[in-house]
């Protein structure tokens, strides 16, 4: 093993993605066009935004739900 690298600490990863509205984890898939979409569980979507750094619109996140 190299010395160096033993000594250098390891980045831990963010873990995956979560849903703005209600922090559940996010689902992605392809629509009809070939968009990349990101899905949760409580009705969130949205398209992911692209790297040129033009936003894609995306859907509101669904309202709260009120207990």
């Amino acid at each position: 093993m190299n010395r160096a690298l033993a000594k250098t600490p390891l980045v831990s990863a963010g873990g995956p993605p979560r849903c703005a509205a209600c922090g559940g984890r996010l689902t992605f898939g392809t629509d009809t066009q070939g968009r990349t979409m990101e899905q949760c569980d409580c009705g969130y979507r949205g398209y992911v935004s692209l790297r040129t750094g033009i936003a894609v619109p995306n859907y509101p996140a669904p309202a709260p739900a009120s207990s």
